[in-house]
């Protein structure tokens, strides 16, 4: 069974993780991102079922998820990488 990953940040280093995840026979099955159609966009590129514009609606609805991959500039890792801990 693949690894399920949930992906916070659409920008353009999104398709590196992409392409790493797919390598490494990881699957992503949500992505959020609070721009307005960040996310759906990203999941329309890269076939990622799911879209969130809220990181909190993603990790509810994923409670599965066996990895988040926080894909946002520095500053805001932390804080993200946290939020996530706290949600399992």
């Amino acid at each position: 069974m693949a690894t399920k990953v949930g992906v916070i940040g659409a920008g353009g280093m999104l398709q590196y993780h992409a392409a790493g995840f797919k390598q490494a026979g990881a699957e992503i099955i949500a992505v959020a991102d609070p721009a307005p159609g960040a996310a759906q966009k990203a999941a329309t590129k890269w076939g990622i079922p799911h879209a969130y514009e809220s990181v909190d609606a993603m990790l509810a609805a994923h409670k599965d998820l066996d990895a988040v991959s926080v894909i946002v500039p520095n500053k805001l890792n932390a804080e993200l990488a946290l939020q996530c801990l706290n949600a399992g």
